[in-house]
């Protein structure tokens, strides 16, 4: 390649030719272009020595902009990773400082430096992010938590220093995203088919708000007089309600028990109403939407909003079983699950799983119990006839037996007990003419004694020389039963006869049990024990048929022992998500161990004062994800005809009345209902404080005759404080709402 020409030479050349021509006459103007020439070279030197000295004066400024657009770099790269790791875990939200590497809170560290990968190259900056603890926001009225603020760190390291170092901070004001989570009650659909067949159900708006006309097999679920919801409301659908034509008279959607009353939003799709009236029939078209208002007792009128974009929900929970197998428990079969806490503090499970299969493995040279649902490397305790704590993620899933299932293995399946009579006298030895209290103990391997089981109590007698054994008329059908209580492994409740030993009485008393239509009888003799061991045996479809009642429990299929079915009670201390193939069936109630005794109750047994949001530790968080229902479990006896009378519950001295449920409810392809709730006595108010989310819209009771009214309090920690993997309507949990720049750029 050739020198590049000197752009000077043409110049110079010309230059010599005047001067040569010229020198003469032009001596004087020679002289004066010479200096001229010189004064500028003068200029260009001094504007050249200049520039270059202003140029390596200014370089560590240079350098010093440049490390502050890497902190700059380093900041944008801390925000997204944050929100990346929140999305993932949402209980990564509530951790902090005091809980990294913990549990849960294992996969983001609070206050410490995170070098940004590939920064550190000798040729550039190394950049670094850092999170602050999040600094929760109350609502002052309700003191529901709002949002959670989060400061983000930047820093960027200066080549060649060893102590400049440029820093930038923004706070993120992360917003909850996820709909389940964030409203008290979430639906796809209001209304509900009691064979589960939804195949031609629409929204009512789409069928020109006419939905008991035409040929549609779903019929409306109405919101009624003493239903209470505090906390946001979203539906696909519109709000159907009832009322006795009065504001105070129909359903409450906030807290009317305060005073100022604090109002909720209810949102919906429907792109015209809010709510419906059951009372004016939408019998076609929506003119009559605005006079539905006057059966709603309270709602946030400011906030609510029709027309939304619809939500649609999940198409199955399948994945909690991959993720429970890999580091979760995962159970097959009917599963009975009882939540506790230990002398520590530490949330643990009692399981039984009939048909879960275990072996026995060895790691780290000790045996360990394995459930053999579960991966090769996932080495939980999971227990089955046992207690241990919840697993590591927090995630539980309960699938179909995958095998033969084990004859009774759904635990309410038509039992039958076989109970032993124990009989005692007060006095012992009984006396002629003197009284004489009796008293039959009955154990059974259940605690529940059927509507109708009773005692006949008999005495025997001489004369002629000849005894005779004959029923004591006043104690022929004793059904006077005191509370069963536990006793080892099996349950006893007692039944008195009073009555007086006869003249010609021998002392000998007898007693003998008959157990109604679900258990079977016994007899005992006084100062005699009676050596029948109580046994269970089982029938099929118990919980469809259990005391005669037919079509009283929906998603059984023709094999309940192989059902993926959870049976669910107790007190939760952690964060736990349980998840099933088939049903979740409460029985008993759920509460949280860090809630004891932390809210006061208003209108209708309603929270006021909420559970705090603990910033130190774990808040407690309970899901419960059905892919068909999830039910409170109510059994019914018949009564003859289409009556009916409430059973005992498992665990329980009488029916379900009144409970008291924490947690995120979640029914995938069905609905959240109460079995039986058009058969027995009314149960009282249902208590939930949580979120409720269904497909379709199921059924709780009927007001004034049977089932329960509605007590539902959104639970605000849920936003920030979610059930591990708990399954949304859309892709993220979180997403950030506001960013605000704490400090410009600074060097230390």
């Amino acid at each position: 390649m050739s020198a590049m020409p000197d752009a000077t030479t043409p110049l110079r050349s010309r230059a010599r030719r005047l001067v040569d021509g010229r020198r003469a006459r032009m001596s004087d103007l020679g002289q004066t272009a010479l200096v001229a020439v010189l004064a500028v070279s003068l200029v260009v030197a001094i504007i050249g020595a200049t520039l270059v000295a202003t140029v390596i004066q200014s370089l560590p400024l240079q350098q010093a902009a440049a490390v502050s657009v890497y902190a700059h770099r380093a900041l944008q790269a801390g925000e997204n990773a944050y929100v990346t790791a929140v999305n993932a875990n949402p209980s990564l939200a509530q951790c902090n400082t005091g809980s990294n590497r913990t549990g849960t809170c294992a996969g983001l560290n609070y206050g410490e430096w995170n070098l940004v990968s590939g920064s550190n190259t000798t040729d550039g900056a190394a950049e670094y992010y850092a999170f602050g603890n999040p600094q929760p926001t109350f609502d002052p009225a309700t003191h529901a938590l709002t949002n959670l603020s989060v400061q983000v760190a930047g820093a960027a390291h200066a080549p060649g220093t060893t102590t400049n170092y440029v820093f930038q901070s923004e706070n993120i004001n992360l917003a909850a995203k996820n709909g389940f989570l964030s409203n008290v009650w979430w639906s796809n659909f209001e209304s509900y088919n009691s064979t589960g067949d939804y195949s031609n159900c629409d929204y009512n708006w789409r069928l020109n708000y006419n939905i008991n006309g035409g040929s549609t097999k779903c019929g409306p679920v109405y919101f009624g007089p003493h239903d209470y919801l505090f906390g946001p409301v979203y539906t696909n659908d519109s709000v159907f309600v009832a009322g006795n034509g009065t504001v105070s008279g129909g359903p409450s959607f906030g807290n009317s028990g305060v005073s100022p009353a604090v109002p909720s939003a209810v949102t919906t799709a429907d792109p015209h109403c809010l709510f419906v009236d059951a009372a004016n029939g939408m019998s076609g078209g929506y003119s009559t939407c605005g006079s539905a208002t006057s059966d709603v007792a309270l709602y946030d009128h400011a906030n609510s909003s029709s027309g939304n974009p619809v939500e649609a929900p999940p198409q199955s929970d399948a994945q909690l079983g991959i993720i429970a197998g890999q580091n979760g428990c995962l159970y097959s079969g009917p599963t009975q699950v009882t939540l506790s806490t230990d002398a520590n503090g530490v949330g643990q499970m009692t399981v039984v799983s009939p048909d879960t299969t275990e072996s026995t493995v060895t790691v780290n040279g000790q045996p360990v119990v394995w459930d053999t649902n579960n991966i090769a490397t996932n080495y939980n305790n999971c227990p089955n006839n046992g207690t241990a704590p919840i697993p590591t993620n927090g995630v539980v899933f309960v699938q179909n037996a995958k095998s033969t299932p084990v004859t009774g293995a759904n635990p309410f399946d038509n039992y039958v007990n076989n109970s032993v009579t124990n009989l005692t006298a007060s006095p012992g030895a009984p006396t002629p003419n003197n009284p004489v209290t009796l008293t039959a103990t009955v154990t059974s391997a259940s605690n529940q004694i059927s509507s109708g089981a009773t005692v006949s109590f008999s005495q025997t007698t001489t004369s002629f020389g000849f005894n005779s054994t004959a029923v004591i008329p006043a104690c022929s059908a004793v059904s006077n039963w005191s509370a069963p209580v536990a006793s080892g492994s099996n349950w006893k409740a007692t039944a008195i006869c009073s009555t007086t030993e006869s003249s010609n009485g021998t002392g000998a008393f007898s007693a003998t049990y008959s157990g109604g239509t679900a258990t079977g009888s016994s007899q005992a003799n006084l100062g005699q024990t009676n050596t029948l061991t109580p046994s269970l045996s089982f029938g099929p479809n118990s919980q469809t048929n259990a005391g005669g009642c037919s079509n009283c429990y929906y998603g059984e299929s023709s094999a309940p022992d192989a059902e993926g079915d959870a049976f669910v009670n107790g007190n939760l201390s952690g964060q736990l998500t349980i998840g099933t193939a088939n049903n979740v069936i409460i029985d008993g109630n759920l509460t949280y161990a860090d809630c004891s005794g932390k809210w006061v109750t208003g209108q209708s047994g309603a929270p006021q004062s909420l559970c705090p949001y603990s910033t130190g530790g774990i808040n407690d968080s309970l899901g419960l994800i059905a892919n068909n229902y999830v039910e409170i479990y109510h059994p019914v006896k018949s009564t003859g005809g289409t009556s009916y009378s409430n059973l005992n519950v498992t665990g329980q001295s009488s029916a379900f009345t009144n409970p008291n449920i924490w947690g995120a409810i979640l029914s995938v392809q069905h609905s959240f209902r109460v079995q039986n709730y058009d058969k027995g006595a009314t149960l009282g108010t249902l208590n939930i404080t949580g979120a409720i989310a269904q497909n379709y819209r199921g059924i709780v009771g009927l007001i004034g005759y049977s089932g329960y009214v509605k007590n539902y309090v959104y639970d605000s920690r849920l936003k920030y404080a979610s059930p591990p993997h708990f399954l949304d309507p859309v892709q993220s949990a979180f997403g950030p709402s506001l960013w605000t720049e704490l400090t410009p750029a600074y060097t230390s």
